[in-house]
């Protein structure tokens, strides 16, 4: 069985070098209106379709769209993290991991994942299936909803794409295709490097630190047996690979590190 990565997600020059540019919600509707699948998914005319920014996290522009017939979620990978613009540029040939990483897992997972519609190599755009009435997952628990399927649920799905990404359950062919293609996802492993090794246990412009915590920061970088643990902790990251990770990586490494 042949479980090689898609060769249509191959590794491509940067945005600049193509036919990329940022979408607002009139732009996103017109990449839309252009996909006849997507079309008839929504249903009814353009002018018709709801599009809304819902984009709450960090790195990416997200839209939900809604018509007549259906609705999908938009993700669009934008050129800089999306909460400090172009002050921290990142590079948005990450949706390309990120589509690659879901077709991978699509055949192991299946409906603990949303569904990929639709991913635009040169808008760097991931159409999915619009999950609804669901809710961020954060905020519900802030809220004190209880999801009693919740660990189980994630469980599966670590077991499921570790087992399947694995030399366990892998032919090797399809582990070095996998390595060769994710290894090269390096924004992301540097954010991953910076902002859960590195920043939290030194003194970085990036640390936002209220002045009452100022003292239990200054003792936490003082800290060697942590800081210890936090390198050994780094060096795992940087050189297992048995199988895909769910961090910011995007598969190439093992999650139970």
């Amino acid at each position: 069985m042949n479980q090689a990565s898609p060769s249509f997600f191959a590794f491509e020059p940067a945005p600049a070098a193509r036919a990329y540019r940022v979408l607002d919600a009139a732009g996103v509707a017109d990449a839309l209106a252009g996909l006849p699948e997507i079309r008839a998914r929504l249903g009814g005319a353009q002018r018709v379709w709801r599009v809304r920014d819902v984009a709450d996290g960090n790195l990416n522009a997200v839209y939900l769209v809604d018509g007549p017939a259906g609705g999908v979620c938009v993700k669009q990978a934008l050129p800089y993290v999306r909460v400090a613009k172009e002050t921290w540029p990142l590079d948005a040939n990450r949706a390309r991991f990120e589509a690659a990483y879901s077709a991978r897992l699509a055949p192991f997972v299946g409906r603990l994942a949303p569904t990929i519609h639709h991913f635009d190599p040169d808008l760097l755009l991931i159409v999915m299936e619009k999950l609804e009435p669901h809710v961020i997952l954060r905020k519900g628990l802030i809220e004190g909803r209880r999801y009693p399927r919740l660990a189980a649920d994630v469980a599966e799905y670590v077991a499921q794409a570790s087992v399947h990404t694995s030399d366990i359950a892998a032919p090797f062919e399809a582990r070095a295709a996998d390595l060769a293609l994710f290894s090269r996802n390096l924004a992301l492993q540097r954010i991953s490097v910076d902002l859960i090794f590195l920043d939290p246990y030194t003194v970085s412009d990036r640390n936002k630190i209220a002045p009452a915590l100022e003292p239990w920061a200054a003792r936490l970088r003082d800290d060697v047996e942590i800081k210890s643990a936090a390198a050994r902790f780094r060096l795992a990251y940087l050189t297992k690979a048995q199988s895909f990770r769910l961090d910011h990586g995007h598969a190439g490494r093992d999650a139970s590190d």
